[in-house]
C-alpha cells in the first residue's frame, strides 16, 4: 500500500512542499522522543565544576570572589592572620661582644707564635667586637665636634685603647676626672705591632656619673 501510494504521488512527494512537510514531521518526532527521555538530554549538557584539583599537592578553591587557597607554604615569609600583613625577619645581625678577648689574651696568643707569624696573627683579631671595662686616661678635642678618648686598663696591663666619639653623644666627658671607670664596647680596627696600642671603631661608652 505504501509503495503504491509513493509511486502515485512521487512528483508531489519530492517537490519543495513535500520535502518541507517531511522535515517538519521528523523534527516533531525527535522533540517528542526528547521529552520522553529527559535523562538522556541532560547527559549531553556540559558539566561545570567550580572545585578543580588538577594537582594533588595544590588545593585550589575558586569561588565568586576569586580567592585562591594553596597548601604550598613559604616558611620564610610569615603572614600575620590578624592584620593580614607580611612579617619579615630583621635582616640586621647584632654583633656579639666578647669580654674574654682582652689585650692580655691577644698579647699572649701572638707572643706564643713564631716571629714570622705574629704580624698575620694580629689580623685575625681585626674586626672582632669586644666589651672592655677601662679607666679614662685623656680626652682631646678634634675637628667636627669629635673628641679623641684614651683609656687604660688596670696598672698590671700595659695597653692603651683609643677611640673617637662625638661630644654631642657623650657631653659628660667634659666633666669626667682621670681614672673614671667606663665600659667600652666596639670593634677592633687596628692593633699596633708592639701590642700596646689598640684602636676601636663603632664605639659605645657606658658609664655612671
Amino acid at each position: 500500500m505504501i509503495e503504491n501510494w509513493i509511486i502515485k504521488n512521487k512528483e508531489w512527494l519530492f517537490s519543495g512542499v513535500g520535502v518541507f512537510i517531511i522535515a517538519c514531521t521528523l523534527k516533531f518526532i525527535m522533540n517528542r522522543l526528547k521529552q520522553k527521555n529527559p535523562e538522556q538530554s541532560l547527559a549531553t549538557k556540559p558539566i561545570s565544576n567550580t572545585n578543580m584539583n588538577l594537582n594533588p599537592s595544590i588545593n585550589i578553591n575558586i569561588n565568586s570572589n576569586q580567592n585562591i587557597d594553596t597548601k604550598n607554604d613559604d616558611s620564610k615569609n610569615l603572614i600575620n592572620p590578624i592584620e593580614n600583613k607580611m612579617v619579615l625577619e630583621d635582616p640586621v645581625i647584632k654583633p656579639e661582644f666578647s669580654k674574654l678577648i682582652t689585650p692580655a689574651y691577644i698579647k699572649k696568643d701572638v707572643k706564643n707564635r713564631p716571629l714570622y707569624q705574629q704580624r698575620d696573627a694580629l689580623k685575625h683579631y681585626t674586626g672582632l667586637y669586644v666589651d672592655w671595662m677601662m679607666k679614662l686616661s685623656s680626652v682631646k678635642e678634634e675637628k667636627d665636634g669629635n673628641i679623641r678618648v684614651s683609656l687604660d686598663f688596670d696598672p698590671g696591663i700595659l695597653s692603651a685603647v683609643f677611640c673617637t666619639v662625638k661630644i654631642s653623644d657623650y657631653p659628660e666627658l667634659k666633666i669626667m676626672n682621670e681614672g673614671t671607670k667606663i665600659q667600652v664596647k666596639g670593634k677592633i680596627a687596628t692593633i699596633e705591632e708592639n701590642l700596646v696600642f689598640y684602636y676601636l671603631e663603632e664605639v659605645k661608652l657606658i658609664y655612671t656619673i
